[in-house]
C-alpha cells in the first residue's frame, strides 16, 4: 500500500487532468398541434361508419345556427373546444409520451426480479416515504447481488452498484447516517471483489489494498475512488476514529494515482474521463434512471486529494498536507492550455489561503520569520487575486467563490497583522465581516469579529482559519 509520504514523493507525476462539465438531461419531448389533429384524423378514420352517420345527422340541424352567430376566436358549439384546448391537449399528450418513454426504458433497463421493487422504491422515495422506499431498495439490493450477472445486460457492476448507493443515499436522508456508512461499505467492497471469486468476497475485513481494482472498467474504478472518498467524509462526520477516515481517504488517493500513473498519456484522460463515447448513454441512463447523486460519477479528481490534505491539517502533519494542497491545485487549475471552471477556479484559490494557514499555523508564534510571512502572504494574495477576477468573470453567484472569497479577506488580514500593518489588517477585517454578513456565512462573522476585537484591544492574537474543502466540493455541485 502507499503511504502518504509516498503520495507526497509522486505529485509531481501528475499530469494536468482536464475535467468534464456535467451532461444535461435531454429535453422533453412535445407533440405539435398538427401532429395531434393527424392522430385524431387517424382515429376518426377507425370509428364505426354508423357511429358517424348518426353524428352527421345530428350535426345538420345544427348548421343553420353555427353560420348565424359565429365570432372570431369563439369557441365553436360544434366541437365545444376553444383553439387553447388543442394546445393543452397536445401538451397532455406531449407528457404521457415522455412518461411513457420514462417507464419503457424503466421495465427494458433492469431485471425482472429486481425492476418491480426498484420501481416501487424509487416512486416512495420522490414521495418522501423513506420506510417504504428504504424496504424496496433493500430489497432490491439484496436480489441484485444474488442473480447472474449476465441478466443486467451491459455496465453490469454500475447497475448493481448504483442500487446499493440510492439505497445508501435514501438511509442518509432519512437520518439513519450510520446504517447508509454499512451499505457504502457494502458497495466498495463488492466493486473491489467482484472479480475475485465468493471466497474472497466474504471476507469483508481483509486489506486488499488497489491493486484488485486494475480489472475494473474506468467508470467503476471512479465510482470505487468515489465510494472510499464519500465514506471518509462520513467516517469524520460520524466521529470515527480517525485511523478509518485516514484509511479510506488514503484508499480514495492511492487508488487515483494507480488508476492515472499507471496508464498511457493517451489513457491517462481516460482514466478519469468516463463519459467516452461508448459508455457516456448508458452511464447516464443509469444514473438519471436511479436519482444518483453527482459525487457518485467521481468526475471530482480533485476532491480525495482536498480532503486527506485537510485531514492532516487538521492532525498537524504538515508534511503530509502540503503536497496534497499542491496537487489538488495542480489538479484544479492546470497550466495552459489547461482550462478551469468558475467553480474549480474559486476552489483552487480556497485551497491557497488554506496553505497560507498551514504555513502560519505550524511556524510557533515566537518564530514566525520574514520568510514564513512572506510564503504565506504570496500565497493568500495569489489566491484573493484568482477568486476575485473569478467573481467579475461569473455571470452568476457562485456559492464556493463567495465562501473562498470571505476566508482569503480574513487570511490576508491575519498575515497583513503578522506583519505589523494593523491599518491594512483592520480594513481588510471589515470587508471580511461584511461580506460574511452579506452571504450569511456564520463563521466568517464569528471568526471576523473576534479578529476585530484582537486588533482593537491588542487580545491575544487571531490565527488565520482554513475552509473545509469538503464544503467547498459539495457547493460546487449544487
Amino acid at each position: 500500500m502507499f503511504s502518504a509520504r509516498h503520495l507526497a514523493k509522486n505529485t509531481t507525476r501528475m499530469a494536468a487532468i482536464a475535467r468534464t462539465g456535467r451532461t444535461r438531461p435531454q429535453a422533453m419531448p412535445s407533440v405539435s398541434q398538427t401532429t395531434f389533429r393527424s392522430f385524431w384524423e387517424q382515429k376518426q378514420s377507425e370509428y364505426p361508419k354508423s357511429a358517424m352517420k348518426e353524428q352527421q345527422k345530428s350535426s345538420k340541424g345544427q348548421e343553420q345556427a353555427q353560420k348565424e352567430d359565429v365570432k372570431p376566436n369563439s369557441v365553436k358549439p360544434g366541437t365545444g373546444f376553444s383553439p387553447y384546448f388543442y394546445g393543452l391537449l397536445a401538451f397532455g399528450v406531449g407528457l404521457m409520451s415522455y412518461g411513457l418513454y420514462g417507464f419503457y426504458e424503466m421495465m427494458t433497463l433492469w431485471p425482472n426480479e429486481v425492476r418491480q421493487d426498484l420501481r416501487s422504491g424509487l416512486r416512495a422515495k420522490r414521495k418522501g416515504d423513506w420506510d417504504i422506499a428504504i424496504q424496496y431498495l433493500a430489497r432490491a439490493w439484496d436480489t441484485a447481488r444474488t442473480i447472474p450477472r449476465e441478466t443486467f445486460g451491459d455496465q453490469t457492476l454500475l447497475k448493481i452498484s448504483g442500487i446499493g448507493i440510492t439505497l445508501a443515499g435514501a438511509l442518509e436522508e432519512h437520518g439513519q447516517i450510520e446504517k447508509a456508512y454499512a451499505i457504502y461499505q457494502d458497495v466498495l467492497w463488492y466493486l473491489r471483489t467482484a472479480y475475485l471469486g465468493p471466497n474472497v468476497a466474504h471476507l469483508k475485513n481483509a486489506d486488499l489494498g488497489t491493486e484488485t481494482i486494475k480489472v475494473l472498467t474506468s467508470a467503476e474504478k471512479m465510482r470505487a475512488i468515489a465510494l472510499a472518498y464519500k465514506l471518509g467524509g462520513l467516517a469524520h462526520e460520524l466521529d470515527k476514529p480517525a485511523e478509518e477516515e485516514e484509511r479510506w481517504l488514503v484508499w480514495s488517493v492511492e487508488a487515483l494515482l494507480l488508476t492515472v500513473l499507471d496508464a498511457t498519456p493517451t489513457g491517462k484522460m481516460e482514466a478519469v474521463n468516463t463519459r467516452d463515447a461508448q459508455n457516456a448513454p448508458h452511464v447516464k441512463v443509469i444514473i438519471e434512471n436511479l436519482g444518483l447523486p453527482d459525487w457518485c460519477e467521481g468526475y471530482n479528481i480533485a476532491a480525495p486529494f482536498e480532503a486527506l490534505a485537510s485531514f492532516y491539517s487538521r492532525h498537524g502533519n504538515a508534511t503530509y498536507a502540503l503536497p496534497l494542497y499542491l496537487q489538488a491545485i495542480s489538479i484544479l487549475l492546470p497550466p495552459a492550455p489547461g482550462i478551469s471552471s468558475i467553480e474549480d477556479k474559486c476552489r483552487g484559490a480556497q485551497l491557497m489561503g488554506n496553505i497560507a494557514e498551514l504555513i502560519l499555523r505550524n511556524t510557533p508564534k515566537d518564530e514566525h520569520s520574514s520568510e514564513a510571512i512572506f510564503q504565506a502572504e504570496s500565497w493568500a494574495r495569489k489566491g484573493l487575486e484568482i477568486v476575485s477576477a473569478a467573481r467579475k468573470a461569473s455571470p452568476k453567484k457562485c456559492d464556493v467563490c463567495e465562501e473562498a472569497y470571505a476566508v482569503l479577506l480574513y487570511n490576508m488580514a491575519m498575515v497583513r497583522k503578522l506583519s505589523g500593518d494593523e491599518d491594512r489588517a483592520c480594513q481588510l477585517l471589515k470587508e471580511s465581516l461584511e461580506h460574511s454578513k452579506a452571504i450569511g456565512l456564520e463563521e466568517g462573522i464569528k471568526h471576523a469579529n473576534g479578529a476585530l476585537n484582537g486588533v482593537n484591544t491588542n487580545l491575544e492574537e487571531p490565527k488565520p482559519v482554513a475552509l473545509d474543502p469538503e464544503i467547498a466540493a459539495a457547493a460546487a455541485l449544487e
